[in-house]
């Protein structure tokens, strides 16, 4: 395994960062819809 260039280590955990924010909200925007169809109960008979 060759050593990383500075750089590229910056550029490599930056796409990480990115990733993780992504899959964080995508969470986040699961749990609020979830949490949106709990509070709205059917109002069908």
């Amino acid at each position: 395994m060759r050593q990383l260039a500075p750089d590229e280590a910056r550029q490599a955990r930056k796409g990480r960062a990115v990733f993780y924010v992504l899959a964080s909200s995508l969470a986040l925007a699961l749990v609020a819809l979830a949490a949106v169809a709990l509070m709205v109960p059917v109002s069908g008979p």
